[in-house]
């Protein structure tokens, strides 16, 4: 996952949802049964990821974004080594969640970062 150009440093696990909201339109016709149609999308992503001190991009600047409630870009789904052909998907959104965990002595301190898609995700080709 990338956060503006910047890959977040010893991530273990990234997540991407999407969603699509329905609006119910249940009448007189619908023979006792709830009917739907779509209605919003919306879509949200999080990483989980190894604290460290000497990281180029890590929970101190993703903490220095959600303080200052700067909208990102994100990349995800896209490797270094991607192909042509490959895709990826990108998006503007906010941080809506940053925790750190430390915790005993001898196990590794590690923090998750969550954030709520505004606007359209993106399904991109590289060429």
């Amino acid at each position: 996952m990338y956060v503006d150009g910047n890959a977040i440093a010893k991530s273990t696990s990234h997540d991407l949802s999407y969603n699509l909201g329905v609006r119910e339109i249940t009448n007189k016709d619908s023979a006792n049964t709830v009917e739907n149609l779509p209605a919003n999308k919306s879509w949200e992503a999080s990483c989980d990821s190894f604290y460290t001190f000497d990281a180029d991009f890590a929970f101190d600047d993703l903490y220095t974004l959600v303080l200052n409630r700067t909208a990102v870009t994100l990349l995800m789904a896209r490797s270094e080594d991607a192909n042509s052909g490959d895709t990826y998907y990108s998006g503007s959104a906010y941080i809506t969640s940053l925790s750190l965990s430390t915790p005993n002595e001898g196990e590794n301190a590690t923090y998750s970062v969550s954030f709520t898609g505004t606007g359209v995700l993106s399904k991109l080709t590289i060429t």
